[in-house]
């Protein structure tokens, strides 16, 4: 109860995490809704969802990455190499708690031409984080654009799109590359390292520094603002709505 959230949307979660940890699976929960109705659920663990994309008739390409990790870099890769070419990109990162802060990156060079900055790292001594006298995070994020898609893209994010998401989300934005479509992000992107073993298995993550976008904006406590606010089940249908019809802009 005393643990501290970056976002008033991540302490959101903690209903569900004291559910998983208060007894083993399965689960039952009650729901009332706003008339008064009850509705049980049984609630089993499920295996975490994968990288993912289909088409469809229209050639529109939904893409899903609920982790950022090799494995979501290649799969993005290989929906965009397929022929013909989407009509429009919808990349769907609801739900997403992130990964690799570098594969945000490398995934964001999927769809830009051109090199950029796109967020730079605030550390206590204003060095970049180094180990055994090697730079391992620069200063400066940058981005070196592969243009592997430059159609109309729309993303989708919720209150629990985080960390590395929010990057890959926030770069896309910062570049008018692609508008957001859903509700305001959860606001938990300082950068770390990784976990740290404790005594008795337990393991503990640090935020080692601050990670604000290449234009000021800080994302941490706050989270991306959509361009365009949805309710969840409808922003796959937003975002066809909007960028189907007409011309975006090209890609920076």
């Amino acid at each position: 109860p005393q643990r501290a959230e970056s976002s008033p949307r991540a302490a959101e979660q903690h209903g569900l995490r004291q559910l998983w940890h208060s007894a083993p699976a399965p689960w039952t929960v009650e729901l009332v809704d706003p008339h008064g109705r009850h509705q049980v659920m049984r609630l089993e663990p499920a295996s975490p969802p994968q990288a993912s994309y289909r088409r469809d008739a229209e050639r529109v390409l939904e893409l899903r990455l609920p982790n950022l990790d090799d494995a979501a870099l290649g799969e993005a890769e290989r929906a965009l190499r397929e022929r013909p070419a989407p009509s429009l990109v919808v990349l769907d990162l609801r739900g997403s708690r992130g990964g690799a802060g570098a594969i945000a990156l490398r995934v964001m060079e999927l769809f830009v031409q051109g090199e950029h900055e796109i967020a730079r790292l605030e550390t206590r001594d204003g060095e970049p984080i180094r180990r055994g006298g090697q730079t391992v995070v620069p200063l400066s994020q940058r981005i070196q654009g592969r243009d592997l898609y430059a159609g109309p893209m729309a993303v989708l994010i919720d209150a629990a799109t985080a960390s590395s998401s929010e990057l890959l989300a926030g770069g896309l934005q910062l570049l008018e590359r692609a508008p957001l479509i859903g509700e305001a992000s959860c606001g938990c992107m300082n950068a770390s390292l990784g976990w740290f073993a404790l005594p008795g298995g337990a393991q503990l993550l640090i935020s080692e520094a601050r990670l604000p976008m290449a234009d000021g904006r800080r994302i941490e406590r706050v989270g991306l603002q959509p361009d365009y606010r949805s309710e969840y089940s409808d922003a796959p249908f937003e975002a066809r709505k909007l960028l189907l019809p007409s011309q975006v802009r090209a890609p920076v």
